[in-house]
């Protein structure tokens, strides 16, 4: 495979699909969403040939089996005329691709038209739900796919075990303080009746509105960390930047490479990585949080008390006991929910504030976006010299 292809699927498969050049849909977002379609198709159609089973129809099942014979038949030989060997993966997808995904979608109900199905009748209602539903769902795979979230999150994860440690020490400047204030609060009857009552849409939305709060409170300093990224590293940098990329074995012929040349979607998308990795830290703190405040109050906080501390509010609504009254309810789940959203929004202010972990922080993810940022140089000078 040509090198410079693997290194744009380098750049996806980092969360950083920007970094290719001339990054457009049909060439780069929509070949690389395929694949999701593909499995899409085969849950939807699988779901379907059940129902259909099930209330005692074949038309269904032969139709499907007919047609997904002849459409495999059809792609291999275009494949084997077009690019001389079966199923090829595309270079290109166009629109005929994602009519097709969005009519296959409905395919099973037009067959069922007029039909019962598990008590449903098939209406032309029916249909344009489902033709409404294919599009919704090729939105989503657009979305993912176009800004690689997937990708990006494991590249996030992947930042974040490697600076565990520098994790830790935050952590065990943080929190300690943190705690003591959170176990007064824990041990409040205002707390249980707010935070206790809170229907779950409200508790998660709140929880996550405190995660993009703190992500907000580092994003100046992650531009500032994102601007010192060094955009003419030599010659020697770059070849190192590139020992374990597909570039590995072009490079070393190169005598010199241009310019980075980032843009705000390039910058963008080093900003979003940056503050992802910030963000599942916080939310690491404060699952740790979370827990400890589950087994503390199976522990500590009877039963009789939080029924009496919830009052009228609401009730316990008790999924696991231990003896007579140490109980998990559903009221102190939300309670240890709500206090770990607030340890993690906590924690990501004070990380921002502390010179020692925005400067190790800066040597870990920083290393990884330079790393980046010279592979793209190497890359825009290769394409460039293929494509003269």
């Amino acid at each position: 495979m040509d090198p410079i292809r693997r290194t744009e699927t380098w750049f996806a498969h980092n969360g950083l699909p920007q970094f290719v050049d001339d990054y457009n849909s049909r060439e780069h977002i929509w070949t690389r969403a395929v694949p999701a379609m593909i499995v899409v198709l085969a849950v939807q159609l699988s779901s379907a040939l059940w129902s259909a089973l099930s209330s005692g129809s074949r038309v269904l099942p032969v139709f499907t089996v007919v047609v997904a014979v002849l459409a495999l038949v059809l792609v291999g030989l275009w494949s084997k005329r077009r690019r001389g060997y079966w199923f090829a993966p595309s270079e290109r997808v166009g629109w005929p691709v994602l009519l097709g995904f969005i009519a296959a979608g409905a395919l099973p109900d037009a067959i069922q038209y007029g039909r019962r199905i598990e008590g449903v009748d098939i209406t032309w209602q029916t249909l344009v739900a489902s033709l409404l539903l294919q599009v919704l769902l090729l939105g989503v795979i657009y979305f993912v796919t176009r800004f690689a979230l997937l990708a990006m999150v494991g590249w996030a994860v992947r930042q974040t075990v490697r600076s565990a440690g520098d994790l830790y020490t935050v952590a065990t400047k943080a929190l300690p303080l943190l705690l003591i204030v959170m176990i007064v609060l824990f041990i409040n009857t205002e707390m249980w009746q707010v935070a206790g009552s809170l229907a779950g849409p409200v508790l998660w939305g709140s929880s996550g509105m405190l995660l993009i709060f703190g992500g907000l409170v580092t994003l100046d300093r992650t531009r500032e960390q994102i601007a010192t990224l060094r955009l003419d590293a030599p010659i020697e940098d770059i070849r190192a930047a590139c020992a374990r990329t597909p570039l590995a074995g072009v490079v070393a012929g190169l005598r010199q490479v241009g310019n980075a040349d980032l843009h705000r979607p390039q910058r963008r998308a080093m900003v979003i990585a940056a503050l992802s990795t910030q963000v599942i830290q916080a939310a690491l703190i404060g699952l740790l949080v979370w827990a400890f405040f589950i087994v503390f109050g199976v522990v500590a906080i009877t039963a009789p008390v939080q029924q009496a501390w919830l009052g009228d509010l609401g009730s316990a609504d008790v999924f696991w006991t231990i003896g007579q009254d140490h109980v998990l309810s559903r009221a102190l789940i939300r309670v240890a929910t709500f206090l770990g959203a607030f340890a993690a929004f906590y924690t990501t202010v004070y990380a921002a504030s502390d010179p020692v972990y925005r400067a190790s922080f800066s040597d870990d993810v920083g290393a990884s976006l330079q790393q980046a940022v010279d592979v793209r140089r190497a890359y825009l000078s290769v394409k460039g010299r293929q494509d003269a």
